[in-house]
């Protein structure tokens, strides 16, 4: 692997990896997000040594929900499901957090809870369910 696997990247490089992870056996574009394209999204990607994509993030502006809360939201954080559990996913976070520098929030997958505790982040919701997705807790980093 290179010396610095995770960098910035646009959401075309990582679209395939976020829908294969995260949105299997549904139609690419339901792993397109409408912010993607603003101009203060950000998303990076983590790649293997044949510089094949193995790990994603994407951070953008959304207001936390219905309260006062970061105004940033982690999103599509996938990794390889063949290379899970190897450091990827916590090299690609806190690449992410550490550039974004300011309170991010996020829906956690119930299955990733412990990963995202395992960072710092603190668990701010009761459980909750997004449709066709799965139970989700709200989660928040702050530097």
């Amino acid at each position: 692997m290179s010396s610095e696997p995770v960098k910035r990247c646009t959401v075309d490089e990582i679209l395939e990896l976020r829908w294969r992870v995260l949105r299997p056996g549904r139609p690419i574009e339901s792993a397109r997000y409408e912010q993607d394209v603003l101009p203060e999204t950000r998303h990076w990607a983590y790649r293997d040594a044949e510089a094949r994509v193995v790990g994603c993030v994407t951070v953008q502006r959304t207001p936390f929900p219905g309260a006062d809360g970061p105004g940033w939201q982690l999103r599509g954080m996938a990794v390889d499901e063949d290379l899970q559990g190897m450091g990827i996913g916590g090299d690609v976070l806190v690449s992410a957090v550490r550039e974004v520098a300011e309170p991010i929030w996020c829906n956690a997958r119930e299955r990733a809870i412990p990963f995202y505790a395992s960072h710092g982040w603190t668990i701010v919701s009761e459980m909750f369910d997004i449709p066709d997705v799965g139970p989700h807790k709200r989660m928040v980093w702050s530097p």
